[in-house]
């Protein structure tokens, strides 16, 4: 049974104050609002390559083929099912080099990702059977992704947050100007500003490169599981009630 890591949300939600107010010709107040949560990612997504060179394109080729299916295989030992291990790239060509007197050579690469559940025990534990692949040809690394699911709840509960400083900056704004409001009646979000902030994927800083796996079988548990900051902004739209 695999085991699976209790991970605590930590929710920050923003106010800014800073936020202007604008009384429309509708006879309503424009109010920008804004919201942030940290998050655990959900998927670790592995991605596995065959990269080989040879002095003949059908000679990388049949050489990438040879070790590729030799990664598979252990893949499928190590308890990864088939369904889940998916082919992106497939590719093959002439490699070029500036120094104009090196010998023509061509490579072939095949590259493959694994998506599972955000559980550090079994990142370790992969990590450590693919260290033991003994394929000089493979190049390990990862990445941690937010998945579309759990992307949809995010937004919906930071986009709720948002609504609620908004209306509340409005509040304010109101009580300055001895106005009275209503009910929201628009609301807008999205790609608002440019600030909407939905990170898929972490890399740079966050994600290490684990192609030296094979020569440090502890890496990772070197590798810190961190939350990542999400953002969003809305602007709702609030009506004036009249005197």
């Amino acid at each position: 049974m695999k085991t699976r890591i209790c991970l605590i949300l930590v929710l920050l939600s923003a106010i800014s104050f800073s936020a202007i107010g604008q009384e429309t010709s509708r006879g309503t107040i424009s109010v920008i609002g804004s919201s942030s949560g940290k998050y655990m990612p959900d998927i670790i997504r592995l991605s596995l390559t065959i990269r080989t060179e040879s002095l003949t394109q059908k000679d990388a080729i049949l050489q990438t083929d040879i070790q590729f299916d030799k990664m598979i295989k252990k893949l499928i030992d190590i308890g990864i099912n088939v369904k889940d291990i998916k082919l992106k790239e497939n590719n093959f060509g002439k490699r070029y080099d500036c120094d104009i007197n090196a010998a023509t050579s061509f490579f072939a690469y095949k590259r493959v990702i694994v998506d599972i559940p955000m559980d550090k025990e079994k990142f370790i534990n992969l990590s450590d059977s693919i260290s033991n692949f003994n394929i000089p040809e493979l190049i390990f690394t990862y990445s941690f992704i937010i998945s579309d699911a759990y992307e949809q709840i995010i937004q919906k509960e930071l986009i709720q947050k948002a609504v609620d400083n908004a209306f509340e900056i409005a509040e304010i704004i109101a009580k300055q100007k001895n106005i009275k409001i209503g009910d929201i009646i628009r609301i807008d979000y999205g790609d608002l500003y440019g600030s909407r902030d939905y990170p898929l994927e972490m890399d740079d800083d966050i994600s290490i490169s684990t192609s030296r796996v094979s020569n440090d079988p502890n890496i990772a548990s070197e590798i810190s599981f961190r939350e990542i900051k999400v953002n969003e902004t809305i602007s709702i739209e609030v009506a004036i009630k009249n005197k």
